[in-house]
């Protein structure tokens, strides 16, 4: 059925030119708008569906309040209003991206960038709080992931401030209304109190960015269940799923994990109380590389052992290798020690790149061989080591050997391998100084000795002047007394 909006006029001033995507509230168009010739994105809510005229009223006192957002992480409203048939729309900024829905369907989000884009997020509703705004319907749908001109990254871009309050009288659509498995108010999203039907304010939007931080770091929200009702009853009294990493061998470090519990408590008052502060708890876990850590109670896994086995085998002798320990370390530096011993066959047709890339690990070899290795300031092994990365952190790695140049290395999870080789110091760098101390202390023992033999010799001087000449002495005169010892006779 061709959609009668498709090439039509709507206000007098925006041509709908295609259609972008639909939803349980409405759907969105490219347009043109005439006058200020520019490409808008349209939505119309729910086409088609006659509104009464108190959601009129609300919808256009809200879409004023929308417009006034004026945050760069928040969809620029330009225009609302009517259309012929009494229909209602938004005339909104047209950006390039893809929703925060199809990234967690791909999951195609590092833990980096799932913190980056709530404190976005948390940014945007900051503005929006402070204006008396509340969302009351934050989801990963009304979070776009955008590609803005200026900016080297996507962003995260909130959109629909308000809409759930203006339509939310409207008896046509009612909180267990399904659309595509979820329901309208989105029940996987809302409050313990949006849940109870209790009266909300900005902690309700705060709870919401916690789901959905959760959603974007463990990729499935915390409750879930096809009944509608089911998971309105999880948010009001069971708590989160433990927030697990997905990538084998990790964990989320206690911080991140603190942090998204607390967003996620069931009293308002024991949350956040406001965005600033929520986010400013992520900037300092974020800041301090307090992400994902190695989970070292499950030993990191049989499948990770033997992709190591298979990795360091592929690099050197083919056919069967029997090697003993392999110390796999930390992320923050700390070693776990792994027993091996164990015959592997070789991985024909396996590249080691291949493994060391899909098993988060980079083997690091160096030119000499045993070149000490630090991470954070702590000595993790020497050359050649495997060591372990978090699942899309870069680790910076300090190599140092005596009579070469420190190096400092960035290395990336998907490197496999890296083989660097150390500068030599230059010889005057390194036997200048040996030169210059030695010749110090040889000049210093001289001129101990020239002074010891200075005082020596004035000493013997001294005492033949007062010795008396025996031939002018007689055999009765009085013995003389004996010298005292000369103070410089000690030398």
């Amino acid at each position: 059925m061709t959609d009668p909006l498709l090439g039509a006029t709507v206000a007098g001033r925006y041509v709908v030119e295609a259609s972008i995507g639909a939803g349980a509230m409405g759907a969105v168009y490219r347009a043109h708008q005439r006058g200020l010739d520019r490409p808008v994105a349209l939505k119309v809510l729910r086409p088609g569906l006659r509104w009464g005229r108190d959601t009129i009223a609300r919808f256009r006192r809200e879409a004023k309040a929308m417009s006034a957002l004026t945050h760069p992480n928040t969809v620029r409203v330009f225009d609302f209003g009517t259309t012929r048939d009494g229909g209602l729309f938004l005339a909104m900024e047209l950006l390039k991206g893809k929703l925060c829905t199809d990234l967690i369907m791909e999951s195609a989000v590092t833990a980096e960038q799932a913190v980056e884009y709530a404190r976005q997020i948390l940014w945007s509703i900051g503005e929006a709080h402070s204006k008396g705004i509340i969302h009351r319907d934050l989801k990963p749908d009304n979070v776009f992931i955008a590609q803005v001109d200026g900016h080297a990254e996507p962003i995260a871009k909130v959109l629909d401030f308000g809409i759930a309050k203006a339509i939310q009288g409207e008896q046509t659509l009612n909180q267990f209304e399904t659309q595509d498995g979820t329901v309208f108010g989105t029940p996987r999203y809302m409050s313990p109190e949006q849940a109870q039907g209790k009266s909300l304010d900005h902690r309700s939007d705060l709870y919401a960015v916690g789901i959905i931080l959760y959603e974007l770091l463990a990729g499935a929200p915390p409750f879930c269940d096809d009944d509608a009702v089911v998971v309105m009853a999880q948010h009001i009294r069971e708590a989160p799923k433990a927030l697990s990493c997905p990538h084998e061998g990790w964990k989320f470090h206690p911080e991140l994990v603190s942090i998204v519990t607390k967003a996620l408590r069931k009293v308002p008052q024991e949350r956040f109380q406001s965005a600033r502060e929520f986010e400013t708890a992520l900037e300092h876990c974020a800041r301090g590389g307090r992400l994902c850590v190695p989970d070292q109670h499950d030993g990191l896994g049989r499948a990770r052992e033997l992709a190591v086995a298979r990795w360091h085998r592929a690099r050197s002798l083919p056919g069967r290798v029997r090697w003993g320990a392999l110390a796999v370390l930390g992320l923050m530096g700390g070693a776990i020690a792994l027993a091996l011993g164990t015959d592997v066959e070789h991985p024909k047709g396996q590249d080691v790149r291949q493994i060391a890339t899909r098993n988060g690990m980079v083997q690091l070899s160096t030119e000499p061989r045993g070149v000490e290795v630090l991470r954070g300031g702590q000595r993790i092994g020497v050359t050649p080591l495997v060591v372990p990365m978090a699942p899309h952190l870069p680790s910076h790695v300090l190599l140092k050997k005596d009579g070469f140049v420190d190096l400092s290395v960035r290395l990336e999870p998907n490197d496999g391998e890296r083989h660097l080789t150390m500068a030599r110091q230059s010889s005057a760098s390194i036997s200048q100084p040996t030169r210059l101390s030695r010749t110090k202390r040889v000049r210093a023992s001289k001129a101990r000795k020239k002074t010891r033999k200075r005082r020596t010799k004035a000493a013997r001087a001294q005492r033949t002047r007062d010795t008396p000449n025996e031939s002018l002495g007689t055999s009765d005169s009085a013995p003389q007394p004996a010298d005292s010892p000369s103070p410089y006779e000690k030398f």
